[in-house]
């Protein structure tokens, strides 16, 4: 699974969204477990304007890795961006907070999402 997923980066870094997204599902059919693979779905979904299956992707992540920080920011930043919902995004941010309350973009998006509020 891991390979596949390097292999989907790559495949993401160049645009190529759409077998980004079918080795990632190649990962996550080898081990349906895998945070990362989850997580990158997460970004590649939003790449391709895949709001739901996104957010399916990044609370997927969350899940299985209550620490991820990165993708608890994703959960903030859709919901405040995409399904205006600023309170939703605010208790996404204070979990991620809550985990690394100096991370640069957690920070950002705390003050973004405090000024929808």
């Amino acid at each position: 699974p891991r390979l596949h997923v390097f292999y989907a980066l790559g495949l993401f870094r160049f645009g190529k969204l759409d077998e980004s997204v079918a080795e990632l599902e190649v990962a996550l059919k080898l081990d349906a477990k895998n945070a990362p693979a989850w997580y990158n779905l997460g970004l590649a979904e939003m790449s391709r304007n895949r709001v739901d299956a996104a957010l399916a992707a990044f609370e997927k992540a969350v899940e299985l890795n209550s620490r991820d920080i990165l993708a608890l920011n994703n959960l903030a930043y859709v919901h405040l961006t995409r399904r205006h919902d600023p309170e939703r995004a605010w208790s996404y941010i204070l979990r991620a907070e809550a985990i690394n309350p100096t991370q640069p973009l957690v920070q950002a998006n705390k003050r973004l999402i405090a000024a929808a509020r």
